[in-house]
């Protein structure tokens, strides 16, 4: 199982747990925090979809270092483009995610089982990293945030 403090990002405090000794481990070591859990999912690697006013503007494939299973950029994960139109289903999982949590500027993590091609949404990061999706994509984050939220302002006036 893979556990999670609650709150962490980066790849910091996330435990793939192989036996129940690592799981009581993992828990002794972090009383009183609050953490969270789920089934390991068979993959390789994850999916990161930048989403700006509910809209994806760019996405990139994370693949996890050899011998580890986190893909995070952040902890020497690799990326590459990937093309949003090629992946419609996933596109529309994570705009649809970033909008049923409010959340205008969201990076949302989704991930393919390897064995049965179901996807599922990891997590929704608030304050998404994108230095890495820029370098893997060319995609300029910080404009398009700049551009939304001035179409949004004029939007008001």
């Amino acid at each position: 199982m893979i556990l999670k403090i609650s709150g962490a990002h980066r790849g910091e405090g996330i435990i793939l747990a192989k036996t129940r000794s690592e799981v009581f481990d993992f828990l002794k070591n972090n009383k009183g925090k609050v953490f969270l859990s789920r089934q390991f999912i068979p993959n390789d690697g994850d999916i990161r979809v930048f989403c700006v006013g509910y809209k994806a503007i760019g996405a990139m494939k994370r693949i996890p270092p050899k011998g580890d299973f986190k893909s995070n950029i952040s902890v020497g994960g690799k990326g590459m483009a990937l093309k949003m139109e090629q992946h419609p289903e996933v596109i529309k999982i994570a705009e649809e995610a970033s909008l049923l949590f409010k959340i205008e500027i969201a990076g949302v993590d989704i991930i393919i089982d390897k064995q049965t091609g179901k996807k599922y949404v990891l997590e929704i990061n608030v304050g998404p990293q994108f230095l890495g999706l820029e370098k893997y994509t060319g995609i300029n984050v910080v404009k398009a945030i700049i551009d939304y939220f001035e179409r949004k302002v004029g939007q008001v006036s």
